[in-house]
Formats: C-alpha cells, sequence, structure tokens
C-alpha cells in the first residue's frame, strides 16, 4: 500500500490584472498656485488657460487675506439677490506635501444688498430700503 501524497504547499492562480488602472496622483502644477487674484479679469491674465461661464464677476470681493510664503488665502464674497445676499467664504492652506486644503460655505442674509462704498471703493454690505408710497 502506497502512502497518499499530502500537500504541504498551495498552487494559487496567479490575479487577474483590475479592468481599470489604479488611480494616479494629480501630476502636480508647473507653477504655485497665484494666491493674490481680486477679480476675474486678474485671473484671465495670471492663468492662461482659464474658461470663464455665465456671468463672470457675479459675486463681489468683500474682503480678503494671503500670505504666499505661508500658503493660505482667506476670502469673503457677495451675491446681491432679489431679498437678500448669499455671502461665500473660502480659505485655502498650503498642506505638506504642496497640494492644498480648501474650505467653503455659503450663507443668505436677508434684507441687505451688496453696495460700492463711495469713500473707499470697496464692496460693502447695506440694508435693503423699501420704498414708501407717496402720501401714506
Amino acid at each position: 500500500m502506497t502512502k497518499p501524497k499530502i500537500r504541504t504547499r498551495m498552487k494559487l492562480k496567479p490575479a487577474t490584472k483590475p479592468a481599470t488602472k489604479p488611480a494616479t496622483k494629480p501630476a502636480k502644477p508647473a507653477t504655485k498656485k497665484i494666491l493674490y487674484n481680486l477679480n476675474i479679469a486678474g485671473v484671465q491674465i495670471n492663468v492662461s488657460d482659464t474658461e470663464v461661464i455665465g456671468s463672470k464677476d457675479l459675486f463681489k470681493l468683500l474682503s480678503e487675506s494671503s500670505s504666499y510664503r505661508d500658503g493660505w488665502k482667506k476670502s469673503t464674497r457677495a451675491m446681491s439677490t432679489p431679498t437678500g445676499v448669499v455671502i461665500q467664504t473660502t480659505t485655502q492652506q498650503l498642506n505638506f506635501d504642496d497640494s492644498y486644503a480648501i474650505s467653503e460655505a455659503l450663507t443668505f442674509i436677508p434684507s441687505v444688498t451688496v453696495s460700492k462704498d463711495t469713500s473707499t471703493g470697496n464692496w460693502t454690505l447695506t440694508p435693503i430700503t423699501l420704498c414708501s408710497q407717496a402720501g401714506v
């Protein structure tokens, strides 16, 4: 009587290749991100491949601060609607791996509008004044 062979190792079939390639890291931009664009006209000058769809300056810049050396930028923009203003805040921070972390928030403020301050030339929020009917 012969002894049966005992397998000590199983041969596995090689894994099949996945149907799609694994995700790769996006290519690094050729230059550092520009943090000082104030409106779409500046963007189109500083970023050569910019495409604009729709109203190019729908949001008005209320305030902005940034540090090119430290790689951060904070901005607040406002868009008028018939009944109030939509406020957008954006924070961008350069990470250690040269990617950017971005945070955005939107909120609605009723009964105000965006107007230009004549003394400073900056955009500000002002209350919406309702026109009263004559004789009332």
